[in-house]
């Protein structure tokens, strides 16, 4: 078994260093228990936490910066891990505007909430009007949820109306693939 907080470690030296880069000063949060997971996971958690750090800093903290937490809340079936930042959140006009120039919606369309934050996983898919090195290429959320369903887990995005977004990973404790 891998410790969580091994690939933590990692993503807060990716965070720190997008942050520097940025110059958005960032407080990354440890779960207060570390958790073991599969090591055939390591690897596709740790490029999509890379994927979803990076964004939270680019696209969602202002210049004053922001935080982001991570969580391991317990389950008899599932690991799950939460993470969770102070940014802006996700505009969800943005993600209409944009599924509509794709074609993806109609005009007249009134989805969900969730439906729209699901549109973030379409290849492609950015609301960025201009790339950066860090995130706005159309490449990368898509990304994220095929290394997760390549895990047997699921993905989840979730925003209230105050601001932040709240990212859940949810594996089966039986998948080791």
């Amino acid at each position: 078994m891998t410790s969580l907080f091994t690939i933590l470690d990692q993503i807060k030296k990716v965070a720190d260093e997008t942050a520097t880069a940025l110059g958005k000063p960032v407080q990354i949060h440890f779960p207060p228990k570390d958790s073991l997971i599969a090591p055939t996971w390591q690897l596709p958690l740790t490029l999509v936490l890379t994927h979803l750090v990076r964004n939270s800093i680019d696209h969602g903290f202002a210049q004053d910066g922001g935080e982001i937490w991570f969580r391991t809340p317990p389950s008899d079936s599932m690991w799950i891990l939460e993470m969770e930042d102070s940014g802006a959140g996700v505009s969800l006009e943005k993600i209409k505007v944009r599924a509509v120039q794709l074609g993806l919606l109609m005009d007249d369309d009134n989805p969900s909430r969730n439906a729209l934050l699901e549109l973030l996983f379409y290849p492609g898919f950015t609301t960025r009007e201009s790339s950066t090195p860090y995130s706005g290429r159309g490449i990368g959320m898509d990304i994220v949820l095929h290394e997760i369903l390549k895990l047997g887990g699921q993905i989840h995005l979730l925003q209230n109306e105050k601001k932040g977004l709240q990212i859940q990973i949810e594996i089966p404790l039986t998948s080791t693939r």
